[in-house]
């Protein structure tokens, strides 16, 4: 499922904004409210902004969730593959590297075990 969602996820509305401008994130409740399903009928890139804005609509209590989107997130991509991780320690274990080989080869533009790196910082932007 999740190698059929990350084939799909080019054609999701907002993908090249989120490519190409900073601020922009995986959203998989603005097209059917309370959805918890991640696919391409209900996901879509939003910018960061109006994410927060749902968030507190729908759970204004919910600040451990703000302190987990504020963290540092890291996204590998290889021809149509694309990973997700929740820290670069995350990452570093999957691709068995030491930590910091990882933010390395992003600092420096390269590619890591052939995988181009994206970076997404606390407020949602890729760089």
């Amino acid at each position: 499922m999740l190698s059929c969602f990350a084939k799909d996820i080019k054609k999701l509305d907002g993908y090249n904004d989120w490519l190409t401008k900073t601020g922009y994130c995986l959203d998989k409740d603005t097209k059917i409210k309370g959805s918890r399903v991640y696919s391409k009928a209900t996901c879509c890139f939003i910018p960061y902004s109006e994410n927060i804005r749902d968030i507190h609509r729908r759970k204004p209590q919910n600040i451990e969730r703000l302190h987990e989107l504020r963290k540092t997130k890291y996204m590998l991509i290889k021809g149509d593959e694309v990973l997700f991780f929740n820290s670069e320690k995350e990452a570093c274990e999957y691709m068995g590297v030491v930590k910091c080989s990882i933010s390395s080869c992003y600092r420096r533009g390269r590619k890591c075990k052939g995988y181009r790196i994206a970076k997404m910082d606390g407020k949602g932007d890729t760089k």
